[in-house]
């Protein structure tokens, strides 16, 4: 599979995201991103299903590895929703009401964005930049409709599938709401979840709103940005079942000079209850076990040979060192703790249904720095978290 890593970084507003790093593993994916960056203005919108996405623990987005595009695709589980109409309610699975791709990209620097769409919103150039979040600019031919009732006419959501091996009975959330252009019309977020996608709760906890401003062409650079945090208890999200989440934009009469609003740094942090544990941790030379944090050090890794179940996430703690690969199946993804170790020889296979699931994690601050010289297979995708370094080699 193509692989695009990301290393993590803290932008001038400090707010956590990720930018696109490259070596000569992934140069050919990075030339591919450059090539159609795309500028303000509205194009066509991919209207489509969308696909709720696995998450097996901890998940995070803050849509920096989209291409600088104005048709840039959203990642997995995400969707935009436009009524068109007064009766068309909010629905994860209303594939006619649904795109998946942005229709039109702006930064906080440059010319001032006026095309109703749904958009990339980029902090600098649009064309250049690498800190993104998505959201909406309205106007007086979008959404299109002034009848709806507050919240239904566009949305952003998300919907995840359970695959932790328990049930889930609380979601821990955080996410930024960011501001880039000015507009002489009030408008703001509304919050909701939903067990089915299509029958929402309120929660005002998630609300923001933005008075109007006295002119609808100010560029934010950067963009101000209001941190939410909300946490959805009682819940009994069972392994294999779904849950979905969803931000309205709202708007006070009707959608003309609207704000420049966007939606970034979404985090995800489940409770789950029952089921077994999903980590094992390598000890070197002794393999693996389910001891947190594991001697570490110099070993070997394969399918078959040290307690290695591959349905596991792979832990790499203690002591760092050179792990020697074969022929690896790793379902869960890698976590890094320790600085400098080097995974080398064989192949890695990430089996995990999505990107979401095959994460490689490099620490939690910028300290820890991983290098990894085996080859990566799979074909569901590669997500880098952590506040770390990661060095594909090799084949990669």
């Amino acid at each position: 599979m193509a692989i695009a890593a990301s290393l993590s970084r803290t932008s001038a507003r400090g707010t956590p995201c990720q930018r696109l790093f490259t070596r000569a593993a992934v140069a050919l994916t990075a030339a591919a991103l450059v090539t159609g960056l795309g500028l303000p203005g509205l194009e066509r919108q991919a209207a489509a299903q969308a696909t709720a996405v696995t998450v097996s623990g901890s998940f995070s987005q803050d849509f920096d590895s989209m291409p600088n595009s104005s048709s840039a695709a959203l990642p997995g589980g995400w969707s935009f929703f436009r009524s068109g109409t007064s009766s068309v309610q909010p629905s994860f699975s209303l594939s006619g009401s649904n795109a998946t791709t942005v229709g039109a990209a702006a930064g906080s620097l440059g010319s001032v964005p006026t095309t109703g769409a749904a958009y990339q919103w980029v902090t600098g150039s649009a064309a250049t930049g690498s800190d993104k979040a998505i959201g909406f600019l309205t106007s007086g031919a979008y959404p299109g409709t002034t009848s709806a009732a507050p919240g239904q006419s566009l949305a952003i959501l998300f919907g995840f599938t359970n695959t932790t091996g328990g049930v889930i009975t609380n979601l821990d959330l955080t996410w930024d709401y960011e501001k880039y252009r000015s507009g002489t019309r009030a408008q703001g977020w509304d919050f909701y979840s939903s067990t089915d996608g299509s029958t929402w709760s309120a929660n005002s906890l998630g609300d923001l709103d933005y008075p109007s401003d006295a002119n609808s062409t100010t560029l934010f650079n950067p963009p101000t940005v209001t941190s939410k945090s909300v946490s959805l208890g009682s819940l009994t999200i069972a392994n294999g079942s779904s849950y979905y989440l969803r931000w309205s934009l709202v708007t006070t009469g009707s959608w003309t000079s609207g704000q420049g609003l966007g939606f970034d740094n979404f985090t995800m942090n489940p409770t789950v209850t029952g089921g077994g544990s999903t980590d094992l941790y390598f000890d070197g030379g002794a393999g693996w076990n389910a001891t947190a944090p594991g001697t570490g050090g110099t070993g070997s890794w394969a399918d078959g040979s040290g307690a290695w179940d591959a349905s596991q996430k792979a832990n790499f703690g203690g002591a760092s060192g050179t792990v020697t690969v074969g022929t690896v199946t790793a379902s869960n993804g890698l976590v890094f703790t320790t600085s400098a170790y080097t995974l080398t020889g064989g192949t890695i296979s990430l089996a995990g249904a999505s990107s979401g699931i095959n994460t490689i994690t490099t620490g939690t601050d910028g300290t820890v720095t991983t290098t990894i010289d085996s080859s990566i297979a799979g074909s569901a995708g590669l997500m880098k978290m952590g506040g770390g370094t990661l060095v594909l080699g090799g084949a990669n």
